[in-house]
């Protein structure tokens, strides 16, 4: 069907009017729901829990909501190696059982949420979605990074970056404002890959310089922000899983520069909180926004369109 030049610009003045368009970006494995296929074994671990009763420790059990949670063991650098972690009475696996995230720092706890299942399991944390979520402080702050890689990157926009957020209540105190019921995570963006990851706020490092560092704080003791801790998440020390996170939506924009498209542009999300209960987060995604037009364009498609409508109400007329 072949377009007037009324229905073109009208379409162009549509599509700046209906704002800017989305198209969801290559993220993998946003929800923490899948486990890495090139991983040496089935992700599992022989290691006993320290919990009881006895459980055998795998992926499959995990998310299946039979495993409270496993830890997943950091990387080096960029993660091309595994630091072998200390043997105790937790879950460690290597790094790499998380696909498409490289862990840093102290590690992570990878937790199941029970999910509601006719056949309810252990769980830990219920997920915002799907079965399973991250908690970003095993013993000490830890962290994850994914890399969008340059030929996934898109020129000329904005990148919003959206993930859910919430906490581990364990050892959070009583009261509203007690700061040990604080949960600060930095989301960190850079241009290239991790070179360093610090629990101090903005001072990890990229290969390719950093973009910006922005910080996040969650109250599990006062979730709305009310100073009523009526709404405080449940202890987990008692073992039941904790079904009501109060997880909270947050999203950032950032620019898309050149050097992105070059070197490939880095999110890392890591705990600014010390100890073994940190931030915890899930359902992570990023959306290009294609660039508004500039004032000058928009008055030319204006001028446009109106010469249009001129045009036709003659020969109307005639």
């Amino acid at each position: 069907m072949k377009l007037t030049r009324n229905a073109l610009v009208a379409a162009a003045l549509a599509a700046i009017f209906l704002g800017p368009v989305s198209a969801q970006a290559a993220l993998i494995n946003g929800s923490f729901e899948l486990g890495d296929p090139t991983y040496t074994a089935p992700p599992f671990d022989t290691v006993a829990p320290y919990n009881s009763p006895a459980e055998t420790i795998r992926f499959d059990n995990l998310s299946a909501g039979l495993t409270d949670w496993m830890r997943v063991s950091p990387g080096v650098g960029a993660g091309n190696s595994v630091v072998p972690p200390a043997q105790d009475n937790d879950d460690h696996l290597d790094y790499r059982a998380l696909l498409g995230w490289t862990v840093h720092g102290d590690g992570i706890d990878w937790n199941s949420g029970d999910n509601g299942g006719a056949t309810p399991g252990r769980g830990a944390f219920r997920a915002d979605d799907g079965n399973l979520s991250v908690d970003l402080n095993p013993h000490a702050a830890g962290g994850i990074s994914q890399t969008m890689l340059a030929q996934q990157i898109e020129v000329g926009g904005t990148y919003t970056v959206s993930f859910s957020l919430s906490g581990n209540p364990w050892a959070g105190g009583t009261a509203a404002n007690d700061p040990n019921a604080l949960r600060v995570l930095e989301l960190a963006i850079g241009i290239g890959a991790v070179t360093s990851v610090s629990s101090t706020a903005g001072a990890s490092t990229f290969s390719g310089g950093s973009v910006g560092y922005f910080t996040f704080v969650f109250n599990t003791n006062d979730p709305n922000g009310d100073l009523n801790t009526s709404d405080a998440l449940a202890d987990y020390s008692n073992g039941s899983p904790i079904t009501d996170m109060h997880w909270r939506e947050e999203s950032l924009d950032f620019a898309v520069t050149q050097a992105m498209a070059t070197t490939g542009v880095t999110l890392l999300f890591h705990s600014l909180t010390t100890g073994y209960t940190g931030p915890v987060i899930d359902n992570v995604g990023v959306a290009f926004n294609s660039a508004v037009p500039e004032p000058s364009v928009l008055a030319l498609l204006a001028v446009g369109a109106a010469g249009g409508l001129i045009a036709r109400r003659r020969r109307a007329r005639e």
